[in-house]
């Protein structure tokens, strides 16, 4: 087994499809937990480890062999995935998902997988459960993994955008991601498919980059963070065509059909709002919430997303 391919675990690991529905239904009942702060020093680290754990008991995972990514590498949602046996428990299916939705709120490596099967919530086939197991295997390797607030962080903002054109084979729509910076912790992160289809690899990319400018303006206008005066925000796209359309003043018929986002980006431009910075792709954290990567691209990415493990250093 190749350890780069994204394939962290065995398909026999996993739990034979004879036995999913009886997995799924002992998730019956809400996990009761909450988001752990824990101080440490002058930093804050928010971690959701007794639910996660007590997330993965419920499936009987906690001896399994951790997965070291959560998705295949480059797993494309065509017909053949939603092929085999549906899911008897569908309710079950459902509970799990939200369960997994609610830890994405201290856990963004996983927004991308969870997003994924948050598309299937009426319709599940047994792959899909799968793909629920290979998280929890996942998360099984650090389930203390949270994000850390350092003390001695300035307050400025940065935003990573990115996206993956027509990756929904089916419907040919584009996954966009992005994650917005306040210091070096992350405050805000989307997966999503985006809601039209888009021509071109630039108007996928140009769309993020408006979607992400929403987010950066609601944040700028919550005065209790103090950051009023922090613009502008530097937004970091890997995109060399969206970020030439953004800066070209001339409206011709090729952007008519998004006139509106390229009026929004660029007035934002012009008013100081953002500047945006053309990176290179494999420095793009944002990757990480439009496809799956490889074991070296995850853990870097990761990495760079903040995710601290306090846990592991208490012990």
């Amino acid at each position: 087994m190749d350890p780069n391919d994204g394939n962290g675990v065995a398909e026999d690991a996993l739990p034979p499809p004879s036995h999913v529905p009886e997995v799924v239904e002992q998730v019956l009942e809400p996990v009761k937990s909450s988001i752990e702060v824990i101080n440490n020093g002058d930093d804050v680290c928010l971690s959701q480890r007794k639910y996660c754990i007590d997330l993965i008991s419920e499936f009987g995972l906690l001896g399994c062999k951790p997965s070291k990514t959560p998705i295949d590498y480059n797993l494309n949602l065509d017909n053949d995935f939603c092929k085999g046996v549906p899911l008897e428990n569908v309710i079950g299916y459902q509970k799990l998902v939200g369960k997994l939705i609610y830890l994405t709120l201290t856990r963004p490596d996983i927004a991308y997988s969870v997003q994924i099967l948050s598309q299937f919530m009426h319709d599940p086939y047994e792959t899909h459960l799968k793909l629920a197991m290979r998280v929890l295997m996942y998360l099984k390797g650090s389930p203390g993994k949270g994000i850390l607030f350092k003390g001695n962080s300035s307050l400025s903002l940065s935003a990573y955008v990115d996206s993956d054109w027509a990756k929904h084979v089916t419907a040919r729509k584009s996954v966009f991601g992005y994650c917005l910076f306040l210091g070096g912790s992350p405050i805000a992160w989307k997966s999503k498919k985006q809601s039209t289809i888009s021509r071109s690899s630039a108007k996928a990319e140009f769309r993020a980059l408006a979607s992400v400018t929403c987010e950066i303006i609601w944040v700028l206008i919550m005065d209790e963070l103090g950051i009023k005066n922090q613009v502008p925000v530097k937004v970091y796209c890997d995109s060399k065509a969206a970020l030439q359309i953004a800066a070209n003043p001339v409206f011709h018929e090729k952007t008519k059909h998004f006139e509106i986002d390229l009026f929004f980006v660029r007035e934002k431009i012009n008013l100081g709002v953002i500047k945006t910075i053309k990176i290179k792709s494999e420095h793009n954290v944002a990757d990480i919430f439009t496809k799956g990567l490889t074991v070296t691209q995850h853990y870097t990415l990761s990495k760079q997303l903040g995710l601290f493990d306090i846990f592991s250093q208490l012990s």
